[in-house]
């Protein structure tokens, strides 16, 4: 996203009162503990951390 990050983007939607009870769940590309700690705080239901696989070189 080119002008905000997640995580700002997850607090906007907070704190709209349309969104306070809709689940929302993060996409990480890592599993650091602070940065999901960072999204459970602000207010993501959950997370799911996302397979991301070396690419292989066809021999």
């Amino acid at each position: 996203m080119p002008k905000k990050d997640g995580l700002a983007v997850l607090a906007e939607l907070r704190e709209d009162s349309c969104f306070e009870k809709t689940p929302i769940i993060v996409l990480a590309g890592v599993r650091e503990g602070d940065i999901v700690r960072s999204c459970i705080a602000a207010g993501a239901t959950g997370y799911v951390v996302q397979s991301v696989g070396h690419p292989r070189r066809a021999t």
